[in-house]
């Protein structure tokens, strides 16, 4: 019985430890916070001992979240930033709905699998309440299974499926007619952008759904990077481990100058020469943007906090953060204009008002990515034609 009782406390200390790992976390030095009373309090009950409301980042998802590298400068106002500060345009949205509803919010680091396992489940963090709600999630059918969103504060997301280019003869090893059949395609370990969603996408060149079928259609290899990010991915489309690679259409353009820790800029300087893009604009993935909290069912956070980013999406900040990540080339951040807006474009001294009204309209397909260049061949734009 004593043997059994130490096999049994063999295979539990990790989950102990895991448990542990995500408990810590809020204690992490890099986390922010921005001071209110009782906040959680008010907002959840204030089951847990501090009050600030907690907001998990993978740190590693530019332009949304991101912890920044040496060198780095504020998107928003320019000035050179310290390592090892958490920002971005989903981040600074919720810093701004957190003042405007006098709520204390702290963002922390965590695993990517504690928000959204790559199996396409919850993850622990969320489901045990070690944090609120984490930053800067797509809703997804599939998600919305198992978590709850709040309001998006951008449009959906445009994917695409990315290939490789023989290095001889610069062609596409995946043509933009192929359905997918047996092709290994590599997807981003807890990005929106699965394996299964591409069943419901359609390819345009062949006016046909790719083949998303479990038994003889595409081969999924799922790349779960250490950093939470698309590194891996994208190894494995460089390395010839996957011969096409679905995510975010703005991918390249917003990793190619990456300095955060886990991001390898290297990766992302082969548009139009090392791998071209064969689709973009697909958007059936998803069924909204890009929104500030992502909770556990049942949590009252979003009820809550939902009317402090409206308020802020009808401000004066909101026009003008739209602008400024268009402005440093963050096109994929593609907001939903308020009145505010032709005067943020014209570069107008805006104020920070967060009480004029305006409603958002309805979501507008994505802009497709920006070309490369230096290549040859029918995809040396990066962008792949429908005959290559």
């Amino acid at each position: 019985m004593r043997a059994f009782n130490r096999v049994l406390l063999a295979l539990a200390f990790p989950i102990v430890c895991l448990f542990d790992a995500v408990a810590a976390a809020p204690a992490r030095s890099n986390a922010s916070s921005y001071s209110a009373e009782s906040a959680r309090a008010r907002l959840l009950g204030g089951d847990r001992d501090d009050d600030a409301l907690l907001f998990a980042i993978t740190g590693n998802y530019e332009p949304y979240e991101y912890v920044t590298g040496a060198g780095e400068r504020d998107v928003l106002t320019g000035d050179a930033l310290p390592a090892d500060v958490p920002t971005g345009f989903a981040v600074e949205t919720i810093k701004r709905a957190c003042d405007a509803c006098d709520l204390s919010c702290e963002f922390v680091l965590a695993d990517a699998a504690d928000c959204w396992t790559s199996g396409g489940f919850p993850g622990l963090g969320l489901q045990a309440g070690h944090f609120d709600a984490c930053a800067a999630y797509t809703a997804t059918s599939r998600r919305q299974l198992g978590v709850a969103f709040g309001d998006a504060v951008s449009r959906p997301r445009a994917a695409g499926i990315l290939t490789r280019l023989d290095p001889s003869t610069r062609e596409p090893v995946v043509r933009p007619t192929d359905d997918l059949s047996d092709v290994v395609v590599a997807v981003v370990g807890g990005y929106a952008t699965t394996a299964r969603s591409i069943g419901a996408s359609r390819n345009t060149c062949a006016n046909e759904t790719f083949n998303g079928s479990p038994v003889d259609g595409l081969i999924a290899l799922v790349a779960d990077d250490p950093h939470g990010g698309p590194d891996a991915a994208m190894r494995a489309l460089l390395d010839g481990d996957a011969d096409a690679l679905y995510a975010y259409a703005s991918l390249i353009e917003d990793r190619k100058g990456c300095k955060q820790l886990g991001c390898d800029a290297s990766l992302y300087d082969g548009l139009g020469t090392k791998y071209a893009w064969i689709h973009v604009d697909m958007l059936e993935y998803q069924v909204n943007g890009t929104t500030l909290a992502m909770t556990k069912k049942g949590s009252p956070l979003i009820d809550a906090f939902n009317p402090c980013v409206r308020s802020v999406m009808r401000s004066t900040w909101y026009a003008d953060a739209c602008a400024r990540y268009a402005a440093a080339g963050f096109d994929d951040v593609e907001c939903y204009p308020n009145a505010h807006f032709e005067a943020a474009e014209e570069g107008d001294d805006l104020d920070d008002d967060l009480g004029d009204d305006a409603d958002a309209p309805s979501p507008s397909p994505a802009p497709a990515p920006a070309s490369g260049g230096g290549g040859v061949g029918k995809c040396a734009s990066g962008r792949c034609p429908c005959d290559a």
